[in-house]
């Protein structure tokens, strides 16, 4: 009865520091993540504002070959 009741301690104790060893792994891995999201985040922020300068420029452009007149 005694080597049952250190095989479910064993087991429990196990399990819990089982658990906590995942949990600190895992969080490494989550600030990674974390990381990463934040960088892709300003990036896309970056190529918004670019393609909006770009879009800028092209109306601009626009206007000034539409303002003149071509002859054919």
């Amino acid at each position: 009865m005694e080597t049952v009741l250190w095989i479910f301690l064993g087991l429990i104790i196990g399990i819990v520091v089982g658990f906590v060893v995942s949990a600190m792994l895992g969080m490494g891995k989550v600030s990674d993540l974390y990381a990463e999201l934040y960088v892709k985040d300003n990036e896309i922020t970056d190529l918004r504002s670019v393609r909006g300068a770009l879009k800028d420029e092209i109306h601009r452009l626009d206007k000034k070959l539409n303002g003149k007149k071509t002859y054919n």
